[in-house]
């Protein structure tokens, strides 16, 4: 499958198990930087490292607090520490750089592997490393 199809199902999914109402700022872990621009770009950016042997899902769980919805194409997040997806903004992942083809449950990580989550709009680019530093 091509990224814009796995993009597009991915968006189909997250508007099914739209939720309302506010998200809450997520604080630093040790191992995790978070960061909360100021602009609606991207309004949570999460960063983790893969674990051998274990997928994206279970390497975000276990630093975070995460809701998920299983669908027949994989488990998906729908929140991660309160911060829910919403009418206009929806949790994507990259891996290394491209966005993730697969449901979180469906790709493993190893130790040289980043994570990125980004609580953002639909159709919105990227955010460029000069965009998060603005802080």
């Amino acid at each position: 499958m091509n990224k814009l199809l796995i993009y597009k199902i991915m968006v189909v999914t997250a508007l099914m198990v739209l939720t309302t109402g506010c998200g809450k700022k997520v604080e630093d872990s040790t191992q995790t930087k978070i960061d909360i621009p100021t602009e609606m770009k991207d309004s949570v950016v999460i960063v983790t490292v893969g674990i051998d042997s274990l997928n994206a899902l279970e390497v975000l769980k276990a630093e975070h607090e995460v809701d998920e919805v299983s669908s027949a194409m994989g488990t998906f997040v729908k929140g991660i520490d309160g911060v829910e997806n919403n009418r206009r903004t929806f949790w994507f992942f990259e891996i290394n750089g491209d966005m993730a083809s697969k449901a979180a449950d469906k790709i493993l990580t190893t130790s040289s592997d980043t994570i990125k989550w980004y609580f953002r709009q639909p159709g919105t680019e990227k955010p460029t490393q000069e965009n998060n530093d603005e802080e």
